[in-house]
This record gives structure tokens, sequence and C-alpha cells, in this order.
């Protein structure tokens, strides 16, 4: 849909060989209530407790499409 605009990737972050190689995403978070599913675009937390493909799609347009007045 966005051809080579967007990577994405699933990273189980209960498996510790993930978590290792994944946990500088968990480091940057604030220390707040962050609830799993944690879903990052280009590193920044976008999703929290959700990862319902429309609420992804959404933060992906909004990432990719130009922002329309």
């Amino acid at each position: 849909m966005f051809g080579d605009k967007v990577q994405v990737e699933y990273h189980d972050m209960a498996v510790v060989e993930e978590y290792e190689q994944h946990k500088a995403l968990l480091s940057g978070l604030d220390g707040g209530r962050s609830f799993y599913p944690l879903v990052f675009v280009n590193g920044e937390l976008k999703l929290s407790g959700t990862a319902e493909y429309y609420e992804i799609l959404y933060v992906l347009r909004e990432m990719v499409e130009p922002v329309r007045s």
C-alpha cells in the first residue's frame, strides 16, 4: 500500500532474544504506564495497548501522506 515508504516489523518482547535486541525502544519510554502491545513508528511510540489494523493504518497514513488543508 505504501511501497518502500514504510517498513513493518514485529518484535515479541517476551522473548529474551527479541528483548535484548530491541530494548532501546523501551528505554525511551518515560516510565509512565504503557500497555502492550506497543506500536513504534520510526522509533517513536505511536500506540499503546492496541495494534488494531485500522489504528495502525491511520498512523502510517499520517506519516506518509501530505497534510491536507
